[in-house]
């Protein structure tokens, strides 16, 4: 699989959702992602395997599906919490390539 590598947060409490419920994975969001599987916090990393269009957070128009450095579970967050100069991160493949 092809995956965009670790990156760090930057944020303390950040929620990771649960991707698999709903519609969270077409149209990610909070009401869509309910389900908070953990928070993370600024000295985090995660691994990022997609971005999907979603929920606007902080001026974030992507989500990205994660598995958090020494987690065995995956989820999902705003980009916008994530470590990267723009809100696309640049080699990590979109909702088409989001499989585990």
């Amino acid at each position: 699989m092809v995956t965009g590598g670790w990156y760090g947060v930057w944020a303390d409490g950040v929620n990771v959702r649960d991707i698999n419920e709903g519609n969270c994975i077409h149209a990610p969001s909070t009401s869509n992602c309910p389900t908070v599987l953990g928070r993370i916090n600024s000295w985090d990393e995660v691994l990022v395997y997609c971005q999907i269009p979603g929920q606007s957070v902080g001026g974030h128009p992507y989500w990205l599906m994660v598995q958090p450095r020494g987690w065995t579970k995956y989820g999902i967050l705003s980009s916008y919490y994530v470590e990267n100069s723009t809100t696309w991160i640049d080699g990590v493949p979109g909702l088409n390539g989001c499989v585990i």
